[in-house]
C-alpha cells in the first residue's frame, strides 16, 4: 500500500469513526442480529413443519426447530472463522472495500448488479455454504421424519430454500438493490 493510499484510508476511517452513534443505534445494532436469527430459525422451522404436513408426516415444532438450528450452525461457524482469518490475511483496503472476502457464491459472475438485480440475487444465493446447510437440513429431516425417504426430506429442505430465494428475489427486485 502506497503512503498516499494509506493516508486516504486513514482519513476515510477517521471520518467514519468520528460520526458518533446514538445509544439507540447501538442498541438496535446489538438487538437486531439475535432477533433476526431467531426469526429466521422460527420461520424456517414452521416451513419445515408445513412441508412435513404436505407429505402427510408428523413433525413436532421443536424437532423442526432443532433441524433448522443444527442445519444452519456448522456452515455459519465455519464461514465466520474463514472470514475472520481472511480479515487478518488481506490488506485493509480489500476488507473495507468489500471486494469479496470469501466468494462461496456465483454473484461475482454478474458484472452489473444494478441492471440485473434478479440474476445477481439468484447467483449470489447459489452458495457453497448454503448447499452445505441444505444437506444438513435434509439429513436432519430424514431422521426426524421416520417414515419418509431421503428424497422427501430433500424436497422439503429444497422447497423451503426455494421459497426463501423467491422472497429475496421479490424484495430485491422491488427495492432495486441486491441484498444477499
Amino acid at each position: 500500500m502506497s503512503p498516499q493510499d494509506e493516508q486516504e484510508f486513514r482519513r476515510e476511517y477517521d471520518r467514519q469513526t468520528q460520526r458518533g452513534e446514538t445509544w439507540l443505534q447501538k442498541l438496535v445494532g446489538l438487538v437486531y442480529v439475535p432477533i433476526n436469527l431467531l426469526l429466521v430459525l422460527v420461520i424456517g422451522a414452521g416451513l419445515y413443519q408445513l412441508g412435513a404436513l404436505l407429505v402427510k408426516e408428523r413433525l413436532a415444532f421443536k424437532h423442526a426447530l432443532a433441524v433448522r438450528a443444527y442445519a444452519e450452525l456448522p456452515p455459519t461457524v465455519i464461514l465466520s472463522l474463514f472470514l475472520i482469518i481472511q480479515m487478518y490475511l488481506r490488506p485493509p483496503e480489500e476488507v473495507v472495500g468489500h471486494k469479496g472476502l470469501l466468494l462461496g457464491n456465483l454473484g461475482f459472475l454478474v458484472e452489473d448488479k444494478d441492471a440485473h438485480v434478479i440474476l445477481a440475487t439468484i447467483a449470489s444465493n447459489l452458495d457453497l455454504f448454503q448447499f452445505w446447510s441444505l444437506v444438513w437440513a435434509a439429513l436432519g429431516l430424514s431422521i426426524m421424519l421416520e417414515r419418509a425417504k431421503w428424497g422427501v426430506a430433500v424436497g422439503i429442505a429444497g422447497g423451503v430454500w426455494l421459497l426463501g430465494l423467491l422472497a429475496k428475489v421479490a424484495i430485491n427486485s422491488l427495492s432495486g438493490v441486491v441484498i444477499v
